[in-house]
């Protein structure tokens, strides 16, 4: 990671990496990515796409621990 990981949150997110596949961390780089570009292009709701992105990358999370949780 660039910036690299503070040495005190490193074990925090290796665990948290290690909850996600590989196929869900490409898909919330994806909607970073298109978070980027749509604010980039539209200054004016950068803020509103930002929290729409973290918003929804934040339920994949809890989908995903709820699904390990039940199983």
């Amino acid at each position: 990671a660039m910036p690299p990981v503070h040495f005190s949150r490193k074990d925090l997110v290796e665990i948290a990496l290690k909850q996600w596949s590989a196929e869900r961390l490409g898909d919330a780089m994806t909607a970073f990515a298109n978070a980027v570009l749509t604010s980039r292009k539209t200054p004016s709701v950068a803020q509103a796409v930002a929290e729409r992105a973290l918003l929804s990358i934040s339920r994949q999370a809890n989908a995903g621990a709820a699904r390990r949780a039940r199983s």
